[in-house]
């Protein structure tokens, strides 16, 4: 049984007090072998928690790692508090994070809410809506809709957010080659075939194309570094599979890219925005 934070916790003040299992036990009204239990993964019940935290003299926060260090800091109550949320949840509270950091940002009174999270955070499920804050500080921009989540924090470097930036050449290049025929309706179908390579007689038969025009396409992704290729041994002869890049350095990026680009494509709604701009430009 894998040790759970409780369980540690139990053992450590057991160990502080130097009491034996058996001891804690008595005290809290369970069997050794309960303790035991507790130390090796196991879970007390709901209402012995109070009466475990009463002996220790700590809080029943502390028995799970909420130590008086961890509320002091606001980063590590913030990593304490994801690192107890289920998994499938996380994603959910660490976007409610940054609603909060979006507020505080825009100087919202912190009193204006309920709680410490707000619960609903969608504006509408039909429009694309964005809160888009600019400052001489930096750039936060965060998505609204239900569909798709997504927070942005740019601080602005010394040298100013155009010292971020590549050529022009560079930017021209990518997109030139990114807006050719075929190329993004491509890459998009890879990215949904997610780690599967294929072949290009493959994926011109998926995508009734001709097998030039795919190993034409496959070339300027390539060039991209978008996509990977490997060489595999069949009955017929050596053959080149294609897939979307393993390490996701680049994969993720570009995924960020189409989403933020169907925004202005779209034209998302923005709630509100910084009215105090003192900048007359944004680099």
């Amino acid at each position: 049984m894998k040790k759970s934070v409780l369980g540690n916790r139990i053992h450590a003040l057991r160990k502080e007090r130097d009491i034996t299992q058996e001891e804690l036990g008595k005290a809290v009204g369970v069997t050794a072998q309960a303790v035991s239990n507790w130390e090796c993964g196991g879970t007390p019940d709901a209402e012995l928690l109070p009466r475990i935290a009463d002996y220790f003299e700590v809080s029943v926060d502390n028995l799970f790692g909420r130590t008086d260090e961890i509320k002091k800091d606001p980063g590590l109550e913030i990593m304490w508090d994801l690192y107890h949320t289920p998994k499938e949840q996380r994603f959910e509270k660490a976007y409610q994070y940054c609603w909060c950091i979006q507020q505080g940002l825009f100087n919202l009174a912190p009193d204006l809410f309920s709680g410490t999270l707000k619960d609903n955070l969608s504006i509408t499920n039909n429009v694309k809506s964005s809160s888009i804050l600019f400052f001489d500080e930096g750039i936060s921009m965060m998505r609204l809709n239900e569909a798709v989540h997504n927070f942005m924090l740019i601080p602005t470097p010394a040298e100013g957010l155009s010292s971020c930036l590549l050529s022009p050449e560079a930017y021209e290049q990518f997109f030139a080659t990114l807006g050719k025929p075929d190329r993004i309706k491509t890459l998009l179908f890879l990215y949904q075939r997610k780690s599967l390579a294929l072949s290009a007689a493959k994926l011109a038969k998926y995508m009734n194309m001709k097998e030039e025009t795919i190993t034409e396409i496959m070339q300027d992704l390539l060039q991209l570094e978008l996509v990977q290729t490997f060489e595999t041994d069949t009955d017929n002869g050596e053959v080149t599979l294609y897939r979307v890049q393993e390490y996701l350095i680049k994969s993720i990026p570009m995924i960020s890219l189409l989403i933020m680009a169907g925004d202005m494509i779209e034209k998302s709604v923005a709630v509100f925005a910084n009215t105090t701009l003192t900048r007359n430009s944004i680099l």
